[in-house]
């Protein structure tokens, strides 16, 4: 064991002092507490979103006033080092998450914040979940454009590194953020404050539970007063909800901790309050020039770190008898080998002090060293650390055991050489990634947030550590917290392909295809053969619906992976939509082949199988999607419109429905549910269902075309023409929008026009039965008899069950005097059951 002895530390230490007074909360801490009470507190802030005048909810009158006046409230009467404010305009959605965003960055660890919402919430009774309701947010419940779900504030608020956070909320339906405390509340006292404060707070205080708050809001006006009132140095949220409940009639006050949350059990956020007391005295000029190290000091610490690779960092400070801070200054030493080393402080009293810390990964974040002298007088150590060289060293053997246990895929092992490394080097950044790691193979995503967060506050330029938390909140779903991850690594290394390709899957998910193609379009041109760049590139295009684009960047990565099974299926997905069914089969038939797991391949070949009238295989297809997945509405939707095709209308409407109630804005299933309704001659339920899958994607024509016809058969003529227009503007080829339009023209009496569409029908689909029957009729009306005769004749010929032809023939025989013909006609229309 090689051994080190920094000799040259002394002179690099032995500089002018640089003093500082102390911050106000601070003091309050220790005279409240006590001197050795070891309370750090850094930065107060507050953040303040309120919103009045929305664009689409109904305007509020108070939250802006009332968020102003406790922002005033609480600058006036306690320490807040830094205000952030978003009323009105400003309080869009996005500005709320980018605010959030940065807050992740700027809080630093001992840093408290205060959040305070006020103004429109809402509750999807669905699934439970809460709303704030920014002023873009849109009024549409199934849309929910631009809401803010708790879970995402959740996500936000666990993700910050700092100590305590405390959130009020003064907002409908805010309960659900919040696991609700049901305990006693314990006695309010110094050793209360003392203990709270060192330990993760993570508080929140609602205006009520799940139901409507009113406009004039006695919530804020009571935190007001409690706010006002309080004459104690120390105000923690419990002590504000007792206060506040007891103000408040209409409503139910809630307070709790944030749900799935890094809070503790017994901490506390802490509001300090101003004193009148003089504040300490800043040492003058003269005593600041001859500061120097040998200073009295009551407390001290030395700070330790590596910078990069091969380089360690080590800086002291101290406090003096008059609380003032004392910087001794900081040393780089260059060249350190890689490997663990253990660090001896050694003080003027005889303490000693080990810690270890790696150098050679550029993951270590600070290990401090901490000592407090019983004198009031003391100088600053007089002996410098040493370090013991010990490469490879215990915390890095178990480290390097765990890799290999992850590389073999016994996690269990790994997670436990893990566990065993941050055991013997806390500040082991690396291997709370490394654990991340597994968690997130394992799905324990929650877990792999907590490991990524510790990650990133021991090593906040640990890029690898925010993709892989981007990652985490990218599966549960949290896609504004992913892309916040991901764009921090980028910033970090921007040559980072990997943060780019998961970032434009972020995108892609949120449906912002533009900014998920120019994700994967830069991190192809960092590495040309990244073939999930070219995969997830390729189902943007799929998702904006430019096949063509779509199909070349999967086959790219089908040429860089050839087993690379969602490729297949997204290219599959392109085919399909292009109308290119046995191309699309094929691919979805590899990529069940390469994954029998695969639900969207199934999927996606099951609506194939359909277009080609295939109804049978595609009700197989999609059967074992939803085996796999029980929850996949498209294979729903899918199978309800295979059976609509077979004519088995009952069970086209239950799928349809279960699909309808698995995703509310599923356009298709309304339309596929409406069409079955309309052929069992339910025609109200037909329109009805046609009519939300209208607003929900006007751009559909068979929709239009399944409502116009609907119409028709209830005899509503002008709204049957207007549908069918509307389906012929948007498919001038749809031969049934044209055929259901002139039966509606001649049953209106316009024969001409009916004479006019039947012919476009029959000159799009010479098969077409309705259309010659329809033409005929209105050729008979018009009193062209042979015309007539011969239209019935081809649709009878077409479909020899066609009794409504049989009938118009034989009127037309009959109007030319040929009865003998017309009452053949007519027996034969009545025995079809006309």
């Amino acid at each position: 064991m090689k051994r080190i002895v920094l000799l040259t530390m002394a002179a690099a230490l032995a500089v002018t002092a640089a003093f500082g007074q102390e911050r106000g909360a601070s003091r309050v801490a220790k005279d409240t507490l006590g001197e050795q009470s070891a309370v750090s507190v850094g930065k107060q802030y507050a953040l303040f979103i309120a919103v009045d005048k929305y664009r689409e909810w109904n305007a509020l009158r108070k939250p802006v006033s009332d968020a102003m006046e406790i922002r005033d409230i609480l600058r006036e009467n306690y320490f807040i080092d830094e205000v952030l404010e978003l009323y009105d305009a400003q309080a869009t959605r996005a500005n709320i998450v980018k605010t959030f965003a940065q807050l992740q960055g700027k809080l630093g660890v001992n840093d408290s914040l205060f959040v305070y919402y006020a103004g429109h919430g809402h509750l999807d009774k669905g699934s439970k979940t809460g709303f704030w309701i920014p002023v873009d947010g849109g009024i549409d419940q199934y849309e929910q454009a631009n809401w803010l779900p708790n879970a995402v504030i959740r996500g936000y608020i666990s993700g910050f590194k700092t100590i305590h956070v405390f959130l009020v909320s003064d907002a409908c339906f805010s309960g659900d953020i919040l696991n609700e405390h049901r305990g006693q509340a314990p006695a309010i006292n110094t050793d209360y404050y003392r203990r709270a404060y060192k330990l993760t707070s993570r508080e929140v205080l609602t205006s009520g539970s799940s139901e409507t708050v009113p406009d004039e809001s006695e919530f804020s006006s009571a935190l007001k007063m409690c706010l006002r009132k309080n004459n104690e140095p120390l105000l923690d949220p419990m002590s504000i909800y007792n206060d506040v409940k007891k103000a408040v009639r209409k409503t139910t006050p809630l307070y709790g901790t944030l749900s799935a949350a890094q809070h503790q059990d017994g901490a506390a956020f802490l509001f300090f309050r101003k004193g009148k007391e003089t504040p300490a005295k800043t040492p003058d000029a003269a005593d600041s020039a001859s500061s120097t190290m040998r200073k009295s000091v009551a407390t001290g610490n030395l700070f330790v770190t590596t910078v990069e690779a091969g380089r360690l960092r080590i800086s002291g400070n101290g406090v003096d008898k008059n609380e003032n801070l004392v910087k001794w200054g900081e040393c780089s030493i260059e060249k350190t080998p890689a490997g663990d080393y253990t660090l001896t402080m050694t003080y003027s009293d005889g303490k000693v002090e080990t810690k270890t810390v790696e150098v050679g990964r550029n993951t270590t974040g600070a290990v401090e060293f901490t000592y407090r002298l019983a004198a009031k007088s003391a100088v600053v150590p007089s002996k410098l650390p040493t370090l013991d060289n010990k490469p490879g060293g215990k915390a890095e053997e178990a480290y390097k055991r765990g890799l290999k246990y992850s590389d073999n895929g016994d996690y269990d092992r790994a997670l436990a050489e893990y566990a065993e490394a941050i055991r013997l080097n806390p500040g082991y950044a690396l291997a709370y990634d490394s654990r991340a790691y597994i968690h997130n193979n394992r799905g324990a995503y929650d877990l792999a947030i907590a490991d990524c967060t510790e990650a990133v506050r021991l090593d906040p330029k640990y890029a690898t550590a925010y993709v892989r938390r981007g990652f985490a909140y990218d599966k549960k779903g949290a896609y504004d917290l992913a892309i916040a991850d991901y764009t921090e690594a980028v910033r970090l290394d921007p040559k980072y392909a990997l943060a780019y390709n998961n970032r434009s899957s972020a995108y892609r998910m949120k449906g912002q295809y533009d900014q998920a193609i120019a994700d994967c379009t830069e991190a192809i041109r960092l590495d040309p053969k990244y073939a999930m760049a070219y995969y997830n590139r390729g189902d943007a295009y799929r998702m904006k619906g430019q096949y063509d684009q779509a199909i070349a960047d999967c086959t790219e990565a089908i040429r860089l992976d050839p087993k690379y099974a969602s490729a297949y299926g997204v290219r599959g997905g392109a085919y399909r939509m292009k109308g290119q069914y046995d191309q699309a089969i094929a691919d979805c038939t590899e990529a069940i082949r390469l994954n029998p797991k695969y639900a969207f391949a199934y999927y996606n070949r099951g609506d194939a199988y359909r277009m080609k009238g295939q109804y049978d295989l595609a009700i197989t297809d999609c059967t074992e999607a939803i085996r796999l997945d029980s929850k996949y509405a498209f294979a729903y939707g899918t199978r309800g419109a295979a059976y609509r095709g077979k004519g088995q209308y009952d069970q086209a409407i239950a799928d349809c429905t279960e699909a309808i109630r698995l995703n509310p804005t599923y356009a298709l299933a309304y339309y596929n549910r409406g069409d079955a309704y309309r052929m069992k001659g339910q025609y109200d339920q037909a329109i009805a269902d046609c009519t939300e899958a209208i607003r929900l994607d006007h751009k559909y024509a068979s929709v239009y075309y399944s409502r116009g016809d609907a119409y028709r058969m209830k005899g509503q003529y002008d709204q049957a023409i207007a549908d069918c227009t509307e389906a012929i503007r948007l498919d001038p080829k749809y031969a049934s929008a044209y055929g259901t339009r002139g039966e509606a023209y001649r049953m209106k009496g316009q024969y001409d026009q009916a004479i006019a569409d039947c012919t476009e029908t029959i000159r799009l689909n010479p098969k077409y039965a309705f259309a010659y029957g329809t033409r005929g009729a209105a050729y008979r009306m018009k009193g062209q008899y042979d015309q007539a005769i011969t239209d019935c004749t081809e649709a009878i010929k077409l479909n020899p069950k066609y009794a409504w032809a049989y009938d118009a023939r034989g009127r037309a025989y009959e109007a030319k005097g040929d009865t003998k013909r017309a009452d053949a006609d007519f027996a034969e229309a009545k025995r079809l059951g006309l």
